[in-house]
């Protein structure tokens, strides 16, 4: 009993924070006050059956030898018997009163479900579903049957109210004289059993209708646009640092900075093209959805370039908790979250920055790729200067490049490109200080210096694969004939190291080596 209480209680006093409250609680109350009132039934049952075993006692005392009295030897019998008479008449009172309970429940069940009923938007609703994603329409039956009945009862007046009441009540009065003779008020009892069974029975199965069978036909019907596993099994071997998901953050804050040279393959197209056809409305209202669910829509959306439709994905997935992990601790998602938020245009790029951030402070937990593109995406926010700090912070980031025994790998080369950028900028601003102070700086040690460190991290980042493309990519920042001079001229940051510098000169300007004759002519 004190469960039942404290459930009760939790029931109409519900957690609004958690998921599914409006299901544990709606279901939690109503199972409460049915088995309240079962028990209700119960106990009036037995009461009833005891007090007419007493009555049928007394009436055939008097006409029965047996019931009057007998020798010592038949008093055992006598008891037993009349024990095993109260209790058949308990089971009877107790079964009859469920059963009458249980018929109604049925008939008010049936039509709970009836207008419980989901049904699909009709013609003049689909502008309206595809606004909001939804595909399937809350039943509104009952509501529409509440306004027609109380313009029939309004309509057909008291009297015929009144004989309604006076048939139910007739009836109890004849189903009570059948099972109980009409004593210890069974007419009332009855009518109530009736009456409270149809109430639960209606409540319960339309409730049980709107909040479960509606999601199962809604689910149904979303299965049938939903991706295969093989769909979703290939997205999980994407890595999070692929740029065929989301171009990397840049040092340039021009949006032609984000184009790539990362293209997806034609199987991560045909599995987006499969993913992304299902609305993000439908995915999220499926009962069944899942963190990865989500997660790989995000990525489809991505893959097409459908970047700000993307962001909806992993701005739900930061909201959501993750089984015992929160997602800000996870580094892969938050480096993924970032670039595409970054990419999905001005709106989310103060979002990214803070993305970017998070994913910095738990890069240890991610495997050597991952962590190594988390730092150069953090150190292009610092040169661009949408975190504060600058060149120094972004430095004291990249200092470790190369170090052992937990330096960055630098596999592509993009580290230290930002750490020749970050050093660029601090001989830009060496270079004025000391020609603000009246010093030479033709052949001062520390610029010299510097200018030979920028030459090495150089160096480095063209030798790695696809250095060639590195060396064209980012032109702007050192070439003062660039063809996109427009976009370097505020992020020049090599221009004064290669005016100054004819070794630089010889290393940024040196063309590729010519590709080998494959042909052999």
């Amino acid at each position: 009993m004190r469960s039942l209480v404290r459930q009760t209680w939790s029931a109409l006093c519900p957690d609004l924070s958690r998921r599914n409250w409006e299901t544990d609680t709606t279901f939690k109350m109503l199972s409460n006050a049915i088995l309240l009132f079962g028990m209700v039934l119960v106990l009036w049952g037995a009461g009833a059956g005891l007090m007419r075993t007493v009555w049928l006692y007394d009436t055939a005392k008097e006409s029965s030898r047996w019931l009057q009295g007998c020798s010592d030897d038949c008093n055992a019998a006598r008891v037993i018997g009349i024990v095993v008479f109260a209790l058949v008449q308990m089971a009877r009172a107790i079964s009859a009163l469920l059963a009458l309970a249980l018929m109604a429940a049925a008939i008010g069940g049936a039509l709970g479900f009836l207008f419980g009923l989901p049904r699909p938007p009709t013609a003049a609703e689909q502008q309206e579903k595809q606004r909001t994603g939804a595909r399937w329409k809350l039943s509104t039956n009952l509501t529409e049957i509440s306004d027609w009945l109380t313009k029939i009862i309004v309509g057909v007046g008291l009297v015929e109210a009144t004989k309604a009441w006076g048939a139910f009540t007739a009836s109890t009065v004849v189903v009570a004289g059948y099972l109980f003779e009409s004593r210890h008020g069974s007419p009332a009892v009855v009518g109530c059993a009736l009456a409270g069974g149809a109430v639960f029975g209606f409540l319960f199965a339309y409730l049980y209708t709107q909040l479960i069978i509606a999601r199962l036909l809604a689910e149904a019907d979303t299965g049938l646009t939903a991706p295969s596993k093989i769909a979703t099994q290939h997205f999980r071997l994407i890595k999070p640092s692929s740029q065929a998901i989301a171009p990397r953050i840049s040092r340039s804050r021009d949006p032609r900075a984000l184009a790539t040279t990362a293209r997806p393959e034609l199987p991560d197209v045909q599995t987006a093209l499969q993913i992304a056809s299902i609305p993000f409305g439908d995915l999220t209202q499926r009962p069944d959805v899942t963190f990865e669910d989500v997660w790989n829509w995000g990525r489809a959306k991505a893959i097409l370039n459908d970047y700000c439709e993307a962001a909806k994905a992993y701005i739900r997935l930061l909201g959501t908790e993750r089984g015992d992990t929160s997602p800000v601790d996870d580094p892969h998602l938050l480096l993924e979250a970032a670039r595409v938020l970054n990419a999905a245009g001005p709106t989310y790029q103060n979002a990214a920055a803070a993305l970017a951030q998070a994913a910095l402070q738990v890069r240890d937990k991610a495997e050597q790729e991952v962590r190594d593109a988390i730092t150069g995406d953090v150190a292009a926010l610092l040169l661009s200067g949408r975190l504060p700090g600058g060149y120094r912070e972004a430095l004291t980031l990249l200092k470790s490049i190369g170090e052992k025994p937990r330096g960055d790998s630098d596999t592509n080369g993009r580290l230290h490109l930002l750490r020749a950028l970050a050093k660029g900028q601090k001989y830009k601003a060496l270079l004025e200080a000391k020609a603000k102070a009246g010093k030479v700086v033709d052949d001062d040690p520390e610029l010299k210096a510097l200018r030979e460190e920028i030459r090495e991290d150089l160096k480095f980042a063209f030798g790695q694969e696809g250095g060639e493309s590195l060396k064209e990519a980012n032109r702007p920042f050192w070439d003062p004939h660039s063809e996109q001079e427009d976009l370097a001229a505020e992020e020049a940051d090599l221009r004064a190291v290669y005016q100054a510098d004819t070794e630089f000169q010889q290393l940024v300007d040196t063309p590729p080596a010519p590709a080998p004759d494959k042909t052999g002519q």
